[in-house]
């Protein structure tokens, strides 16, 4: 019992060495694996070679490179080496220049981790009391709320035209 409830310290303090670079890419490679399942429907981490999965492995791969993640570590995260990380982000590339739909849904996408990655922690919010977070909350929902007025508005005036 003793060895256990020392290797249990042992993680605890290994937990508690985890910096925030580390803490906050993880957020970002689950944020992006969830946002990838969500849009496609795709389990990145499955050991295939089918097309779809590859692609949208070269999705992530260029996702987390654009948040400075080293190779090794997003290899790690799908079960791949850094090689094929680096291969990968290559073939990203090309695949952009040449299939517009591949564009297109990397595109989206993005959008979608970067929305949902700002949610969790917000730049804007950090330092702030909780009252002036709600505050802000608020008036980001007011400005959307008008928002969604004016497109009604406008699609009751292009009904009746």
């Amino acid at each position: 019992m003793l060895h256990w409830d020392m290797n249990q310290q042992t993680g605890m303090r290994m937990g508690a060495l985890l910096s925030k670079k580390q803490i906050s890419n993880a957020n970002i490679r689950n944020v992006a694996k969830k946002s990838i399942w969500d849009f496609f429907k795709i389990d990145i981490e499955r050991r295939t070679r089918k097309r779809e999965v590859v692609e949208a492995r070269y999705m992530y791969y260029e996702i987390c490179r654009r948040r400075r993640m080293s190779l090794n570590e997003i290899g790690q995260s799908v079960g791949k080496d850094h090689a094929t990380v680096l291969h990968g982000t290559k073939r990203f590339k090309i695949l952009c220049e040449v299939d517009v739909n591949f564009r297109e849904n990397f595109e989206s996408l993005k959008t979608i981790v970067d929305f949902r990655s700002s949610r969790k922690i917000s730049p804007s919010m950090s330092g702030k009391s909780l009252s002036h977070q709600l505050a802000d909350a608020l008036k980001i929902i007011s400005e959307l709320e008008n928002e969604i007025d004016d497109l009604r508005m406008e699609m009751l005036k292009m009904q009746i035209q």
